[in-house]
């Protein structure tokens, strides 16, 4: 019996050559990743197992980034850097972005912004590999044929001092996405449909592997949408077998050693979904979670306050481009925030050209709020003076990957979840829209 690409990275990491769905075994970590929010919990289940003294198992494998609660003035969030800050200064932490100007952001040249899409663009995203960050979406790394999930503190503290986790292998769910995507189709809409199709604990504790002609012409910034939100289907994580595109994303980003795996035409799958993406159309989550799916053209009489364009999922320079192409040359009727993923991202809103404007220059002439500093901003609510966090019971359609009642602030808050299309689409007309009323 063949293995699966996830089997056979995680039998790599445990030295074995083979290892089946359920079986428990310890794994070598090559990379692990904190941020602000988790990286003093980690760091102090690490110091209080392995003694106040402790040094890391390897300073040169552990990634801390700074991005979730970052432009506030919260003294209790900016203590979180700090500690970071400490620690990285203390164990000689090689991959430290941080960030001591929060006026201006661009005076920090190691500060990245969201980790997820940092760990990405700064080359640490490698396939084969096995990679464990203290939050979620660190299946986002999944998209470079990487098997990589979110663990808690006390696992992350463990790794720090020892570089192995005990893991259970999952199993596998295949999906199958084929045919020519439409015009008016992005990624989103696609995880949202097979979220939707499967429900919030559809895959849990199992891997979603994404294939197929529709998936293999993806960009890699499309792939990580995808991958990304494995988690929302209660997914252990979400992998695409790495390709061409893949190694033309890595070239420019790492010089690393590498080995790709793939699934055996034998390999055993707990399930398989086929579809065929020809036949889909734009669609949302309603409140109050990811997999309360509907068309976009179904919501067209609700009426929303704002449109919020950012995050590890609905934030990165491909998304505002698709944005910028609903929006050029159209006014917004509703307040629309920009929240770059990185500070890569935030540099190419100002340099990047659609039909002949740059895309800052496309939403600033749309009436949209100006793009703010790169972080996670309001996609985890934050404290009450985070940009684009909802302070009051108002509807928003936003590209970020949860819609849980407080996700993004007010708990009264609704939240639809769309692509970079619809949630544009959107702001031109203050109500739930379908993209394609905009696309010729």
């Amino acid at each position: 019996m063949g293995m699966t690409l996830t089997e056979k990275i995680l039998a790599k990491a445990s030295h074995q050559a083979i290892v089946e769905p359920g079986q428990n075994i310890w794994v070598d970590v090559d990379l692990l990743m904190t941020h602000d929010v988790c990286g003093p919990g980690t760091i102090g289940v690490f110091k209080r197992e392995f003694g106040a003294e402790a040094k890391v198992w390897d300073s040169e494998k552990i990634v801390l980034i700074p991005d979730h609660y970052i432009f506030t003035a919260d003294v209790r969030a900016n203590r979180n850097v700090d500690i970071l800050r400490d620690f990285a200064r203390e164990q000689n932490i090689k991959y430290f972005y941080d960030i001591t100007d929060r006026s201006d952001f661009k005076a920090n040249p190691d500060y990245k912004g969201v980790c997820h899409v940092a760990l990405a663009q700064e080359g640490h995203t490698r396939p084969g590999e096995v990679l464990f960050g203290t939050d979620s979406h660190t299946c986002n790394a999944g998209a470079f044929g990487q098997f990589a999930t979110g663990i808690g503190n006390t696992d992350a503290g463990f790794i720090m001092g020892t570089g192995k986790l005990l893991i259970k292998v999952p199993s596998t769910m295949q999906f199958i996405l084929n045919g020519t995507m439409p015009d008016y189709l992005l990624a989103k809409d696609l995880i949202l449909q097979i979220i939707g199709d499967i429900g919030v604990a559809g895959a849990t504790y199992r891997t979603m592997e994404f294939a197929g002609e529709t998936v293999r012409n993806l960009t890699m910034e499309e792939r990580m949408t995808l991958c990304n939100m494995a988690i929302e289907a209660g997914g252990k994580n979400g992998t695409i077998a790495a390709d061409e595109t893949t190694y033309d994303y890595l070239r420019s980003r790492t010089n690393k050693p590498f080995e790709s795996f793939y699934s055996d035409s034998d390999a055993k799958f707990y399930s398989t979904y086929s579809y065929d993406v020809s036949q889909l159309e734009p669609v949302v989550a309603k409140p109050h979670s990811p997999d309360n799916r509907a068309k976009a053209r179904e919501c067209s009489d609700v009426k929303i306050d704002r449109v919020y364009i950012g995050s590890c999922t609905g934030g990165k320079t491909t998304d505002f481009i698709n944005a910028a192409r609903i929006l050029k040359g159209q006014k917004v009727k509703v307040p629309t925030y920009l929240v770059p993923a990185t500070q890569k991202v935030y540099e190419d809103l100002f340099t990047h050209k659609y039909a002949g404007q740059t895309l800052s220059e496309i939403f600033i002439e749309s009436g949209c709020i100006e793009p703010a500093a790169p972080s996670c901003a309001a996609c985890l609510g934050g404290p009450k003076d985070t940009f684009g966090r909802m302070n009051n019971a108002e509807v928003c359609v936003s590209t970020t990957n949860r819609n849980f009642p407080g996700r993004m602030g007010e708990k009264n808050a609704q939240i639809y979840l769309a692509s970079p299309y619809t949630a544009a689409a959107s702001a031109l007309t203050g109500y739930v829209t379908d993209p394609r009323e905009f696309l010729s």
